[in-house]
């Protein structure tokens, strides 16, 4: 099995056994202070990568109503999560696949959010490489 097929099934297991609200709970704090720090806009495209169960995006359409919110994960369950979540009315994008994901245009966002996904991959450099495009 491959690191991010295991991932994929963590995330999964995560979302059924309630794991991913803990999650929201446990990083919610740290998490705000870095969401607060990218200061999204009106009119700003936001990426959050490893979304898991949203909770970054609703920050984003409850502060901007305005902003492009995407979100990708890897987990086919955290993605529908969120949805069940998102009660924004906002029209989040959600993705479900690795990062890269080919959906995501380079040079597309103004603001990207991150936690704890890039410890995660295969290859740290060109996920890193990948954001900075």
């Amino acid at each position: 099995m491959s690191q991010i097929e295991r991932v994929r099934t963590v995330f999964n297991e995560w979302a059924e056994n309630g794991r991913a609200e803990g999650m929201e709970l446990g990083h919610g704090p740290t998490a705000i202070q870095a969401f607060d720090l990218l200061a999204l806009a009106p009119g700003q495209r936001y990426l959050d990568i490893g979304c898991g169960n949203g909770y970054t995006l609703r920050w984003a359409a409850e502060r901007c109503r305005d902003a492009e919110i995407w979100g990708v994960d890897v987990s086919p369950k955290m993605i529908s999560l969120a949805q069940d979540m998102d009660a924004s009315g906002a029209g989040i994008r959600y993705l479900c696949g690795q990062f890269p994901h080919p959906e995501i245009p380079p040079n597309y966002f103004d603001a990207i959010f991150s936690m704890e996904v890039f410890h995660y991959m295969p290859a740290i450099e060109s996920g890193l490489e990948a954001q900075r495009r």
